[in-house]
């Protein structure tokens, strides 16, 4: 893993110097995904955020489920209630007319 995340790392770089919002999103969804296969859901927690942080600011509403999506798998996985109260807000900003509104982390799986 230590070389992949290194050209995550990479990746991410070239991508912020370049100033490409899009590939930004992109490399923080998959660099989140390996980080959480690796069983670092810190690490995959951090960069879902930003990736949800950055969604927003372009109205990527489905970069912003994505990494909703990512980021309630982790708190379920984790048990972690505070990954989840933080998910569950940040879905009900999500705008209404958004194709993705509909995704919503049910209110079951708080636990």
């Amino acid at each position: 893993f230590a070389a992949a995340e290194r050209l995550f790392e990479q990746s991410l770089e070239l991508a912020r110097r370049a100033e490409d919002p899009q590939q930004i999103i992109a490399v923080l969804g998959d660099f989140g995904q390996a980080a959480r296969m690796q069983n670092d859901p810190g690490r995959a927690v951090a960069l879902y955020e930003e990736r949800v942080t950055l969604s927003r600011e372009l109205g990527d509403g489905r970069g912003v489920a994505w990494a909703l999506c990512n980021l309630g798998m982790i708190a379920y996985a984790e048990g972690d209630p505070d990954i989840v109260v933080r998910v569950k807000q940040a879905t009900t900003e999500v705008e209404e007319d958004d194709p993705y509104a509909a995704f919503k982390i049910p209110d079951d799986l708080m636990w």
